[in-house]
């Protein structure tokens, strides 16, 4: 069975879920403005996460294989989250400089 042949544990998956799932709800609740879509958003990551679970258990990929899924995932969610809030940035300091514009 997968669950055996790999030198990660249990925990290191479970930091790697919640991990995944804090930075798509800190996205969801700093960018997503539509609370239809936020809440459907929301829903897809748990979704995310109960089949990557799904897919441990069932010995299809190894908690490394899984923990390292979402890990990526996390990381597009946070270059997503600092591109927005850099352009945030730019925009408010742009319009700040220039008050008659």
């Amino acid at each position: 069975m997968a669950r055996q042949d790999h030198e990660v544990d249990d925990d290191t998956l479970e930091g790697a879920l919640e991990s995944f799932e804090g930075a798509a709800l800190k996205f969801s609740s700093g960018f997503i403005k539509d609370a239809k879509q936020r809440d459907n958003y929301n829903s897809n990551v748990k979704r995310v996460k109960a089949q990557v679970l799904a897919q441990v258990n069932a010995g299809k990929v190894s908690i490394k294989e899984a923990a390292e899924f979402c890990y990526e995932a996390r990381n597009k969610i946070m270059a997503e989250t600092r591109q927005k809030t850099s352009i945030d940035r730019k925009s408010t300091r742009l319009n700040s400089s220039h008050p008659g514009y």
